[in-house]
């Protein structure tokens, strides 16, 4: 990401039911998605939150787990709450 590119934060709830996770997000209307363990989560709401604003903003974005500004790992606490989504560039 470069100075001037538009980019928004959003918050996704991940809840475990059973043997499974569901992650939902009012920030992205649309998605709900599943997965056995909280990997799987984080990987499949990065791709379906790139896929949903393609297909319901005709926007290319770029997703990344939120991460610590002054170090740049993510942050271990927040799991896969936290995403961040920046226009990509032509």
């Amino acid at each position: 990401m470069t100075q001037g590119t538009p980019v928004t934060t959003v918050i996704v709830n991940v809840a475990q039911h059973g043997n499974y996770f569901v992650a939902t997000s009012n920030d992205v209307p649309g998605l709900h998605v599943w997965g056995e363990s909280e990997q799987q989560i984080c990987e499949r709401v990065m791709r379906s939150i790139k896929l949903l604003f393609k297909w319901n903003r005709k926007l290319d974005v770029e997703v990344f787990q939120e991460s610590d500004p002054a170090t740049f790992p993510k942050l271990p606490d927040r799991g896969c709450s936290r995403f961040v989504i920046a226009a990509e560039r032509a």
